[in-house]
């Protein structure tokens, strides 16, 4: 077992040499321009892909410190986003994905043989199946349309549960 001196412990708040280095490459980049993984890696002097969590610390740290955006570029590296892109990526993305899960784990649901399981755990999956199909139903883009339809500034919950009741 290898033991770190005691001046080489990092606490969770700290942010390591190398995270740092790469978010002050990060920093000097201009909307729409790539950082490949070739640049950071010449930079660390190792490959950047098998110690990641470097990157999505610097990643993070632009969004806080700075509000820079980046999407990655399979293979190549990672491009930071103008606001239009920014918008695109945040307005569709993750209803993708939502949608994505919810089905893969839809199809878990339906290979449940509900005569193996109580009533209370029966319960517990009708009322998850039932909440899954309402998350897709409201991450549609014909929901994202109905609400934008409605609202120059992000409505609260209730009114936007009433866009949809109405119809």
């Amino acid at each position: 077992m290898t033991f770190l001196a005691k001046d080489e412990r990092k606490t969770i708040g700290e942010v390591s040499i190398d995270a740092t280095a790469i978010y002050n490459l990060l920093k000097e980049l201009k909307h729409e321009e790539v950082i490949t993984y070739a640049t950071i890696n010449d930079m660390l002097g190792r490959d950047v892909r098998k110690n990641i969590s470097l990157l999505y610390t610097a990643i993070k740290m632009a969004r806080s410190n700075d509000g820079m955006v980046f999407d990655c570029i399979r293979k190549v590296g990672y491009k930071r986003l103008n606001d239009t892109q920014i918008v695109e990526k945040t307005t569709t993305q993750p209803f993708l994905r939502i949608k994505s899960i919810v089905k893969r784990t839809s199809k878990d649901m339906n290979c449940v043989d509900t005569d193996n399981l109580s009533n209370t755990e029966v319960v517990k999956l009708n009322a998850a199946r039932s909440l899954f199909q309402t998350v897709v139903a409201f991450s549609a883009p014909k929901a994202i349309a109905k609400v934008e339809g409605h609202s120059a500034i992000p409505l609260p919950f209730g009114k936007t549960l009433e866009l949809f009741m109405k119809s």
